[in-house]
């Protein structure tokens, strides 16, 4: 029976592993709901007055939001607002953005639309780069992009798109003064049906099936659709559409965002899943999906794949494996110095499949396979052989005392079973509270504890089982026991006898001078800590370093491109170890790298570069050129940042 149980929970972990999504870190859910709103020209002050105090103060009345805190600079102003932990974040998000949309009609002309951003949840599988020799040329894609847009977002896991570089479109209605004279209709009125029908109001919430869905009014979608819009009544009382009134173009709004990677112009998409999706799975579907959609794009146009989670992820397990590998070498190796090898490989067997034992409550508490977890696992390794090592030296110590099979091993476990249940208790409750942390930390950190709890459980059956098993097993085939010893067995138990023999009385005969002593060791070597650099969370060992800019307000957007054209190239020239660079102006680098702009607009920008870690790494790059470009760019603020190994920071 023990071998069946055993056999099953083995085919059970492995069955676990294979369905368990691999990410790089933890899904982070962040409760927060960050709100934006540029007004060109005004002040601190003013911006505080008219946009800042009157979002926040209602927002403060939303059932659901904890805590608001907001900023105002000159022409911009953001709010942040933070959900509570047991708040259903899909309504209050609901009800958030509904109170941006009413009081920002109450604001002047000259200030913009509020971005209201809730979903900062998603996870970016792939960037990729459309190369271009003209910003014009990548202007005409907007059909094409719509398709990758369609096909894209069909992948199951897939939730959105997010494309930079392309600038919206808008809808221009030149009115005939003529017209609308004939028909006694004001441009007020047709000014008032357009807005009507492009902005509907909301008209509530309905929840079906435990979605919260937002209702409004359906609303044209297409220009021939709003050429038949209604805007009154002629003299004698017919319908009048928009077309007899006036014509309807369309044309692009000013751009937001210049991207150029080299000589080349170029669009950004990211492609963003769904949470609780095996990443590197999607990513292969989606491979598949953009060779096919780069296959019908204009000759002039290249696809450069930018970024992809799945080759960090491949990296990130290529790279813990090993290190797991050497950890469990080394561990095996320490046990056949001190055991017989037959007893160093049984305990030995006991790690991987307590591992994989390890796994299988993992999918019921939300933990799936990151660096984070395989962490966990690293650090339980030393932990998982203790309690195989205790049961396996006290049921061959039965033996050697003269008990048969089943007496020496039913003692040898009962001798130790209750001292090693104790310890294991000791160890899950130092490292249960952990998997209470709250926000963003919580989420990150929750997978570490998960899985050393549940290994170090699955050590402790096992000790309690398969080791008593084996033992067992062993000793009714081999009547006599022989005692044998590790390789270094002989040496050990030599230190034994001197600290029993020598050392112990001696310990034992000055209680007081010994205590004291230790006392004091152990608070000089916790003294040690002042001189240990202290950092929340260390870089990770990734080439990326992002440099983020900001220039004057007021610098025209093409300016901006110019001089982080030439940082680029300043760079690039005195710096061998770049590999690869990319410019971003305006809104800055999609949300991939953990850096994106607090504030931005036409005088903002980021420049990515990366660099060869086999002459260099990320940190020292900063070290090295953080202050040279503050010198050489004296009249932009210029901050160099690169991917720490935690959670994504807040908005």
């Amino acid at each position: 029976m023990v071998w069946v149980f055993i056999v099953l929970l083995i085919f059970t972990g492995i069955f676990t592993y294979l369905q368990l999504p691999k990410r790089e870190i933890p899904e982070i859910n962040v409760n927060i709901a960050s709100i934006s709103t540029v007004y060109p020209g005004a002040t601190p002050e003013e911006m505080e007055r008219t946009v800042t105090n009157p979002i926040e103060e209602e927002l403060l009345n939303v059932k659901g939001v904890d805590e608001v805190t907001s900023a105002s600079t000159t022409g911009f102003g953001s709010i942040t607002a933070t959900l509570s932990g047991d708040a259903d974040s899909n309504t209050v998000n609901s009800k958030i953005r509904q109170i941006v949309s009413d009081v920002s009609r109450g604001f002047p002309d000259e200030v913009q639309d509020p971005e209201v951003n809730t979903d900062l949840t998603t996870s970016s599988v792939a960037s990729y780069h459309l190369l271009a020799d003209s910003p014009e040329d990548l202007y005409r894609l907007r059909e094409d992009i719509e398709t990758w847009r369609s096909e894209l977002t069909n992948i199951t896991g897939v939730e959105s798109l997010l494309v930079k570089g392309l600038p919206e479109q808008k809808v221009s209605v030149q009115l005939d003064n003529e017209q609308l004279q004939d028909n006694q209709i004001a441009p007020f009125q047709v000014i008032d049906a357009i807005r009507k029908e492009i902005a509907p109001s909301a008209i509530g919430t309905q929840q079906e099936e435990g979605q919260i869905y937002q209702l409004i009014f359906d609303k044209y979608s297409d220009i021939e659709e709003l050429n038949e819009l209604s805007v009154g009544t002629t003299p004698n009382g017919d319908p009048l559409t928009l077309q007899e009134v006036g014509s309807i173009d369309i044309t692009n709004k000013d751009v937001n965002d210049l991207i150029s990677v080299g000589d080349q112009s170029a669009l950004s998409i990211t492609v963003l899943a769904k949470e609780g999706v095996n990443i590197s799975s999607l990513q292969e579907q989606i491979t598949t999906k953009v060779e096919e959609l780069e296959s019908d794009l204009p000759s002039s146009i290249t696809v450069d794949q930018f970024y992809t989670q799945s080759t960090i992820i491949e990296e990130v397990f290529s790279n813990l494996i090993s290190s797991f590998s050497i950890s469990l070498i080394a561990v095996v190796i320490i046990m056949v110095l001190g055991l017989p090898i037959s007893s160093a490989l049984l305990v030995a067997l006991a790690i991987p499949i307590s591992i994989i034992i390890g796994l299988i409550p993992l999918p019921y508490v939300g933990v799936d396979l990151n660096q984070i977890s395989i962490i966990g696992m690293i650090i339980a390794i030393g932990i998982l052989v203790d309690d195989a090592i205790v049961v396996n030296d006290n049921i061959q110590r039965r033996f050697q005392l003269g008990d048969g099979p089943l007496e020496g091993t039913i003692r040898g476990v009962r001798e130790v079973g209750k001292s090693i249940i104790t310890s294991t208790l000791m160890i899950i409750f130092s490292f249960f509270p952990l998997t209470f942390l709250s926000g963003s930390n919580g989420d990150f950190i929750r997978a570490l504890p998960s899985v050393l709890i549940f290994t170090v459980l699955a050590s402790t059956v096992m000790a309690l089982t398969l080791i008593p098993t084996v033992q067992y097993a062993r000793r009714k085939r081999r009547k006599k026991s022989t005692a044998k010893q590790g390789i270094l067995g002989g040496l050990f138990n030599g230190l034994e006898k001197v600290y029993a023999d020598t050392l112990l009385p001696k310990i034992t005969k000055k209680p007081w001078l010994t205590s004291i002593t230790g006392l004091i060791v152990c608070v000089l070597l916790a003294l040690l800590v002042i001189k240990i650099p202290f950092e929340f969370f260390p870089a990770a060992d990734r080439p990326e370093v992002t440099i983020s800019v900001e220039y004057p307000q007021g610098t025209p957007i093409e300016e901006t491109e110019e001089h982080l054209k030439y940082m680029e190239e300043f760079l690039r020239e005195n710096d061998e170890t770049i590999t690869e660079s990319a410019v971003y102006t305006g809104s800055g680098l999609p949300n991939i790298f953990s850096s994106g702009l607090q504030r931005s607009g036409e005088n903002t920008g980021q420049v990515l570069v990366r660099v060869d870690r086999d002459k260099t790494d990320a940190t020292s790059f900063i070290k090295e050129w953080e202050e040279p470009l503050r010198e050489e760019f004296a009249d932009a603020q210029v901050f160099l940042e690169t991917i720490v190994s935690g959670p994504p920071p807040s908005p």
